[in-house]
């Protein structure tokens, strides 16, 4: 598929549902009839279609919590399902992810889910002063956290969703 037809599916998609009200609004005015019963037939159609996800994303949470660190492709794994389904699933849940206490990070092509726990301690850690290395030093047996990348990625996250207060740097006088 080419950039310009993906384009056109993009917009497609965004505007589908205001295609359908359309759609919709113009049989009914045509005939009252048949218009109430395309409305019906597609809100069925949109509650089968919407609901299903709903449920996924919400038993999807639930299994993810039962770990301390977890990543996309172990989900996909377990779910048995597309690793891109699982990567776009877990992308939305991560820009929504402010109110809640665990954090999904995106870092390599690969998201990573954090435990609210493993989260909580890195917060004590953090604001007790540690660095990088000494946070790495000390999650690191509990939590199959492979590099230091993944701890500066958990900071700047948090930071970012300013669930965390940046650091001030000192001043080193040479």
């Amino acid at each position: 598929m080419s950039k310009k037809q993906r384009s056109i599916f993009k917009r497609l998609e965004k505007l589908w549902f205001f295609l359908i009200i359309a759609i919709i609004i113009t049989i009914f005015i045509f005939n009252r009839e048949i218009g109430i019963w395309t409305a019906v037939v597609l809100l069925a159609i949109f509650i089968l279609y919407y609901i299903p996800s709903l449920s996924f994303k919400k038993r999807l949470t639930r299994f993810m919590k039962k770990y301390n660190m977890i990543e996309d492709k172990t989900i996909a794994q377990n779910f048995t399902r597309p690793l891109e389904e699982i990567r776009e699933i877990l992308q939305k849940l991560s820009t929504h992810q402010k109110r809640n206490k665990w954090l999904i990070v995106f870092l390599n092509n690969r998201y990573i889910f954090f435990h609210k726990n493993i989260i909580r301690e890195f917060s004590e850690l953090y604001y007790n002063g540690y660095n990088e290395k000494r946070i790495y030093e000390a999650i690191e047996p509990r939590v199959n956290i492979r590099t230091r990348a993944e701890i500066k990625a958990i900071e700047e996250t948090l930071i970012h969703q300013k669930r965390l207060k940046k650091r001030e740097t000192p001043n080193k006088i040479i």
